[in-house]
């Protein structure tokens, strides 16, 4: 199966939404999931599945293009000494204003308070005619009937 351009820009934003959100979890500027973990959260989270090579492949471009910076561990002692282990994934300035762009976004999108605001002022016009106006019906018709001018 082939990706195109548009589909490494929304792996890119799956992989980077599923590295970000595992940092801000634990409050560091840093985590280190492994690639099953970062496949299982993108899958989980964001709904797209894609094979671990073309994850690997998307990483590595990631990482030239700065949205993080990506370090190999190694295991020190033990029987295990020298074998790799998960990666180390530490933010950079693009994830950020990645997420802030994302932030002011979705605030945007997903206010509600624009639509109050917009029937608060209507609802403060409609009360000061409200105020002006008698409330009942039938002192409108007395008024009229008296000769006053109507209140509205």
């Amino acid at each position: 199966m082939t990706y195109t351009e548009s589909d490494y820009g929304t792996r890119c934003v799956a992989i980077d939404y599923v590295i970000s959100s595992l940092s801000f979890h634990f409050k560091k500027l840093y985590s280190w999931p492994g690639q099953k973990t970062i496949l299982k959260f993108v899958e989980k989270w964001c709904g797209l599945k894609f094979s671990l090579r073309t994850l690997n492949r998307d990483l590595k471009r990631m990482a030239k293009e700065g949205w993080f910076k990506r370090t190999r561990r190694l295991t020190r002692k033990g029987i295990n000494a020298g074998r790799f282990t998960s990666t180390l994934y530490t933010l950079k300035r693009k994830v950020f204003s990645s997420a802030i762009r994302m932030k002011k976004w979705s605030s945007r999108v997903l206010s509600f308070s624009r639509v109050p605001n917009l029937a608060n002022n209507m609802s403060k016009r409609e009360n000061k005619i409200f105020k002006v106006v008698a409330p009942n019906v039938d002192n409108l018709w007395k008024s009229a009937l008296e000769g006053k001018p109507s209140p509205v």
